[in-house]
């Protein structure tokens, strides 16, 4: 076992002789994004060290103080000791960024998500919902890239449409009875 996979996972193992069955598994990772521990509550935790991946079941919670899932399970796959993906499922499942100072924040509820920790996009399949300063787009999935914010939003073939409400920010737009027409 490397180092790096031996660092992560000492507090991971603590936690859980800790605190079992419900667990905090707070893991560090340089690619997490915020650079901020990773906290990790389930009901049951399962880990292949060899493997390098993670399950996570029962009322699961992740956060990094930026980034947050939660959801019914959640697998987290590893690679040389950083965490590469995690893969999200439940009914919904939940996933939330803070506004930074070059990025918006975003809410977002599906059926199953997965992000790529490295690249920072987020594919949600499944009834997606996503908010952002107030608009909002709904569709059976969409995959958004957190680092450029652009989003890419598919309807159902055949089913259904993509649905996107756009509101102005405040202080934008026409007020009533003063359009082109009016003036």
């Amino acid at each position: 076992m490397s180092v790096k996979l031996k660092t992560l996972l000492l507090p991971l193992i603590g936690a859980l002789l800790a605190a079992a069955p419900c667990g905090a598994a707070p893991m560090k990772s340089a690619s997490s994004g915020s650079g901020q521990p990773i906290n990790i509550y389930a009901q049951t935790i399962e880990m292949n060290d060899k493997t390098g991946v993670a399950w996570y079941r029962g009322d699961v919670s992740i956060s990094d103080g930026e980034f947050s899932i939660k959801a019914d399970r959640v697998q987290v796959l590893m690679r040389e000791g950083e965490i590469e993906l995690f893969k999200a499922f439940g009914e919904p499942v939940d996933v939330e960024r803070q506004s930074s100072d070059t990025q918006p924040g975003i809410k977002a509820k599906s059926q199953r998500a997965i992000y790529n920790v490295k690249t920072q996009k987020l594919d949600m399949f499944g009834k997606v919902e996503l908010y952002q300063q107030g608009s909002e787009l709904r569709c059976a999935e969409v995959h958004y890239d957190m680092q450029t914010g652009r989003f890419v939003g598919k309807g159902d073939e055949g089913k259904e449409r993509c649905y996107v409400l756009i509101r102005p920010k405040k202080g934008e737009g026409r007020t009533a009875g003063k359009g082109a027409d009016n003036q």
